[in-house]
């Protein structure tokens, strides 16, 4: 699960406890997957640290409905699989 930390139109910064637990292979796995998978135009970055556990996310607005691909993602068989 994540819960949202601040949100303005074109950034959301997302905490995800689970991101702390992840070994450095299991989370380039899931950056890859993000990558390839969910690329996306609207999409212009994301980046993590995972000692705090939270994700950020640049995108561009009006171009992509941001929580419905937050859910989109949380959704995906691999992140559930965490």
């Amino acid at each position: 699960m994540y819960k949202i930390v601040y949100h303005k139109p074109g950034i959301i910064k997302i905490e995800v406890p689970l991101l702390k637990k992840l070994s450095i292979s299991k989370m380039n796995k899931a950056f890859s997957i993000l990558s390839e998978k969910y690329a996306n135009s609207a999409i212009r970055e994301i980046s993590a640290n995972p000692l705090t556990g939270k994700i950020i996310i640049l995108y561009s607005k009006g171009q992509i409905d941001i929580l419905n691909f937050l859910k989109e993602i949380s959704n995906d068989d691999f992140f559930k699989s965490l």
